[in-house]
């Protein structure tokens, strides 16, 4: 039984994964609740499960011949042995620098995003100071070439 509750928790864990994603949830919900999932498949005590599935099959084998008893059994043992390969095999091969490539892209371009707002808001600052040395030069009458009568049209 504890492999059964094993499994049921990564399968409800990869569950909320999916649920998340198909749902918009955000990247941190996303990331954390594929830790847990990862984690719940870590979790399954793989040799264990092998040698409990094994001593069910003998012992149906043994009560229940090559009836319809023993079939169900290894049926019920092959689909359990696929979810728990399943799960564990994602576990593995799902590294935090494999993960969902629309994730990973999401995230670059926010981050690019990110840098693209600093530039910007630091050359506005930039240009918001020379155009205040500018209007206070033109506002205490310049001096030089700007503020000089230049005399092109005579006043009548």
């Amino acid at each position: 039984a504890p492999y059964l509750t094993q499994i049921g928790s990564a399968e409800s864990a990869r569950a909320e994964v999916e649920r998340l994603k198909a749902g918009g949830g955000s990247a941190a919900e996303i990331a954390a609740a594929e830790e847990k999932a990862r984690t719940s498949a870590a979790a399954i005590n793989q040799s264990g499960f092998t040698q409990a599935s094994q001593l069910l099959l003998s012992i149906s084998r043994q009560t229940n011949a090559s009836s319809g008893g023993f079939f169900s059994d290894f049926d019920r043992v092959r689909a359990l042995t696929g979810q728990a390969i399943g799960f564990v095999d994602q576990a593995t091969s799902q590294s935090t620098s494999t993960r969902d490539p629309f994730s990973q892209a999401i995230a670059k371009n926010t981050e690019d995003a990110a840098y693209i707002l600093t530039d910007a808001t630091a050359l506005l600052r930039d240009q918001g100071a020379i155009l205040r040395q500018i209007a206070a030069s033109l506002s205490s009458g310049g001096g030089g070439f700007i503020s000089e009568d230049r005399r092109f049209v005579n006043a009548a």
